[in-house]
């Protein structure tokens, strides 16, 4: 004996396959919109981050800038060109056309652990030896070294600077190292300089420094070799107009040499503006990053900050 049951009938399925229907294309549009605000809030949230650490690297690193010793450079224009750069707060009538920032900093490393003192006992010094008391030249020796290891380095590669002896045109930018107290070698207590028959301006406080630093437009290659921009190589620009900003460092104006001969590391890519600005102690930059959303959108994120040294 067989009993009826009820199913559905043709009617109540077709309704249901079209609410099913309706429901999922609601649905898929949720999805797509949640998938499409997490890779809009992923790619700004990477970009502030990479923009972030980056302006704090450079801000952190132009803290120890030698007072006087930071300069604008227009990279169209050969390092040893005196016209191809400036000081930093000196008025120019095209500030856009100086793309590179460049400073000479101070080996705060080894001061701070106890290397150079920066004190200089004028009754014990003579023209080309600097006695400066509680300091230990082979442990900045050492430092130096270590903090250069790709491409080492030692005190002869150093020099000691005066304060209100010189400024941004006397510590070799151009090629003309006359005149800069050169380091030869050092032990404790004491600084040898390379022999001079010229007079020097002595001080009782110095700084010391080994190595000049820039920040200069380029690209990272895909061997992973670095590109800077200079005269001879002006175009160094993406097809979407974007650039890597590059920190040269390791490399030394006192000695003849120029931003093209120092070491080099990606401070962060795809970045699309690089502007700085500033009068006296205070230096203002920013930097702008664009993140790749799709083939065709992007979004960029920009940071600002000021040093005050």
């Amino acid at each position: 004996m067989y009993r009826l049951r009820k199913a559905f009938s043709l009617i109540e399925l077709i309704f249901v396959i079209v609410v099913l229907g309706i429901v999922s294309s609601i649905g898929s549009e949720i999805v797509a919109k949640v998938y499409d605000g997490y890779i809009v809030q992923r790619a700004s949230f990477r970009s502030s981050m990479n923009t972030e650490l980056a302006a704090t690297q450079l801000a952190n690193r132009l803290t120890y800038a030698l007072p006087m010793g930071v300069i604008k450079r227009n990279s169209s224009i050969v390092p040893s060109n005196l016209n191809g750069f400036r000081s930093f707060d000196a008025v120019v009538p095209n500030p856009n056309a100086y793309d590179i920032l460049e400073w000479v900093g101070v080996d705060e490393d080894s001061f701070d652990a106890g290397g150079w003192s920066g004190l200089n006992d004028l009754n014990t010094t003579t023209l080309n030896l600097i006695a400066t008391p509680d300091s230990n030249m082979t442990f900045t020796n050492t430092v130096i070294t270590n903090l250069s290891s790709g491409n080492p380095k030692t005190i002869a590669s150093g020099a000691v600077f005066f304060p209100d002896v010189y400024d941004a045109y006397k510590l070799g930018f151009d090629g003309n190292i006359t005149g800069i107290n050169t380091a030869v070698s050092g032990g404790t207590n004491l600084i040898n300089l390379i022999p001079t028959a010229m007079s020097r301006t002595m001080k009782e406080h110095y700084k010391f420094a080994w190595s000049a630093y820039a920040v200069v437009p380029g690209l990272e290659n895909a061997d992973g070799s670095i590109t800077v921009r200079t005269a001879a190589n002006p175009d160094v620009n993406r097809s979407n107009g974007t650039y890597d900003l590059i920190l040269v460092y390791n490399y030394q104006p006192w000695l003849g040499q120029n931003y093209t001969n120092g070491s080099r590391q990606v401070l962060i890519k795809d970045v699309s503006v690089f502007k700085f600005t500033g009068a006296g102690d205070t230096i203002r930059f920013k930097i702008c990053k664009q993140e790749r959303i799709s083939e065709t959108d992007h979004i960029t994120s920009c940071k600002e900050k000021a040093v005050i040294r």
